[in-house]
């Protein structure tokens, strides 16, 4: 089946790229960097969790890396947890994402990838970040939100974990020798279809990979309307110091099959 490239990003014509002359890419599309303070972001922080005098808006962004902190959490909850099926009211920067420039369509398939690269030098508590698609990251209504992509999860004691959120669980790996991963996720047909995953080491050799099915039909019109990036808590039970810090570089790669 042809693939049908989605946009420039460079430039956001659409239609896609030219081919690239070397580095990663995807059909010719270049992974799209994530910088959270380049003004196309917005915060959504419910309960106030993210320390907003520091940096634009509790972030920063140097060396290809986002760096967000936080005012603190006192007493952990699954509200905070991603991978948890209560209230998504973790803080989150979402834009909006209309992946062919038709806007959003009813069953059209979507393929989104993620590159998750975390600082494992800042280590702060036991930390979760999730990066991808979202029906509505607006909305602290788990149903409306309705998201998955990848996953990056490190106890401060521990060992790095990728993997694929979807919905409200996840599947990852822990490896100490994993650097970066990676994560593929399919949806559309109103469904929120499915991610698989693979993590690398500093060589880009293979440390672990597997794949998560989220089985959760969605409503007509809920195809995705926004590229999303949560931060939150490792486990239920998980609190956060006030100063508390997270470093990850970020990047995806979106299209649509044609035909």
């Amino acid at each position: 089946m042809p693939v049908a490239p989605c946009f420039d990003p460079a430039t956001g014509a659409s239609g896609g790229a030219a081919p690239a002359g070397g580095g990663a890419s995807l059909f010719g599309v270049a992974p799209t960097v994530i910088d959270l303070t380049d003004g196309g972001w917005t915060l959504l922080d419910p309960d106030g969790l993210i320390d907003t005098t520091f940096g634009t808006n509790g972030v920063t962004f140097s060396g290809g890396y986002n760096t967000v902190q936080w005012a603190g959490l006192p007493i952990g909850s699954q509200n905070y947890n991603w991978a948890a099926a209560g209230e998504h009211r973790a803080p989150r920067w979402y834009k909006n994402f209309d992946i062919d420039g038709n806007g959003v369509e009813t069953g059209m398939i979507q393929v989104y990838q993620s590159i998750m690269e975390s600082d494992l030098t800042v280590s702060d508590f036991n930390q979760q970040v999730v990066c991808g698609v979202a029906r509505d990251a607006a909305s602290t209504v788990l149903s409306e939100v309705d998201g998955n992509g990848g996953y990056f999860a490190k106890m401060a004691a521990g060992g790095p974990a990728y993997g694929t959120w979807q919905y409200s669980s996840q599947t990852s790996s822990i490896n100490n020798n994993s650097v970066k991963g990676y994560c593929t996720i399919q949806r559309g047909a109103l469904v929120i279809g499915s991610g698989v995953y693979v993590s690398v080491d500093g060589a880009g050799v293979r440390t672990a990979d597997g794949s998560r099915n989220a089985n959760i039909i969605t409503a007509a019109g809920s195809e995705p309307q926004h590229l999303m990036v949560g931060f939150g808590i490792r486990s239920n039970a998980d609190t956060i110091p006030a100063g508390a810090q997270q470093r990850i570089k970020l990047s995806y790669i979106a299209f649509t099959p044609a035909g």
